[in-house]
């Protein structure tokens, strides 16, 4: 399969500024996935608990077992929804309240989506990105993977697209220029934007985060995030195989301030999620220290809302 891209600049994210991981319950979220919203629509007025609901057109499967399951493909929708309570949503990184993001969610943008719990939306341009496996002078091969669990990579196995480049590219290893030749080196995980204009993001008091809107996790029920949800700065990872994409456990530190009290916090997870920039990543992708976060343990039920959680 070749892709061609006419006018574009690579960046090769090696630390991941900002990292999403997801430990789910052992039986994995019925709907986890990246992809690109096509529709939204209001809530009806009887429907109390919901504010939005929209349509993703999946690109990548972090678990699905609602409709089509582990047959679903890439390019099939889902649907999902915006609670008013139990729904902890971001835009760009920066955790707002449900109100804000169902009035930003529109067709054409692009996220990362767990259920109703954790909706995490993009509004920059969608890009490209995936695993450098050849580089030539005036071209590299890309490998892009679709999905990085065993029930989904049968029907959605990666796909190995070829990428030319020229003098007017431009390289980035992190927030520094590069060369080609390290940014393309075969094993890196490479980001393609197309030029986009510069956005700025203007905030206010009424889009900010409102704790009031997770339960109390003794209330909590699967589905639903809780009032743990907080701010945090990740301190180490651990994975005992790190170049691998496919299902993984893996130990995540970092320090959190819930409620405004500063804990240390140690997350083990036996299948994790990694998502970088809106993007579910492999955790080959470094993380470092201090960067900041949003930690969102997911309920499993009343009995143990403890035993997974998330890190943004």
């Amino acid at each position: 399969m070749t892709h061609s891209f006419t006018k574009f600049f690579a960046q090769l994210i090696a630390v991941p500024m900002s990292l999403l991981l997801i430990a789910g319950p052992a039986g994995g979220a019925t709907a986890a996935f990246t992809g690109k919203v096509t529709a939204v629509k209001k809530a009806e007025t009887k429907q109390k608990d919901t504010l939005v609901h929209f349509t993703v057109e999946i690109d990548y499967f972090d678990y699905l077992s609602r409709g089509g399951g582990r047959h679903s493909k890439v390019g099939h929708t889902s649907d999902q929804r915006v609670l008013k309570l139990g729904s902890v949503c971001v835009i760009n990184g920066r955790m707002v309240n449900a109100a804000t993001f169902a009035k930003a969610i529109q067709p054409g943008l692009w996220g990362y989506f767990y259920e109703t719990t954790w909706l995490d939306l993009q509004t920059t341009p969608n890009f490209q990105w995936g695993e450098v496996v050849a580089f030539g002078k005036d071209a590299f091969t890309l490998r892009i993977h679709r999905t990085h669990k065993d029930v989904h990579i049968e029907t959605n196995p990666p796909v190995e697209v070829k990428v030319p480049y020229d003098a007017n590219v431009s390289f980035r290893l992190e927030d520094k220029p590069t060369d080609a030749t390290t940014a393309l080196k075969p094993g890196n995980w490479v980001q393609i934007h197309e030029p986009r204009p510069q956005m700025i993001a203007l905030w206010n008091a009424d889009t900010t985060y409102d704790p009031a809107e997770q339960q109390p996790v003794e209330q909590g029920k699967r589905g639903l995030a809780n009032d743990l949800t907080c701010r945090a700065v990740l301190g180490k990872v651990v994975t005992k195989t790190p170049d691998k994409v496919l299902d993984l456990s893996a130990q995540v530190t970092c320090d959190r301030w819930l409620k405004g009290k500063k804990e240390n916090l140690t997350l083990n997870a036996k299948k994790t999620s990694f998502v970088l920039d809106g993007k579910l990543a492999p955790p080959k992708d470094r993380r470092r220290g201090g960067t900041r976060s949003r930690a969102l343990p997911l309920p499993l039920g009343k009995s143990s809302p403890q035993n997974s959680g998330s890190l943004t």
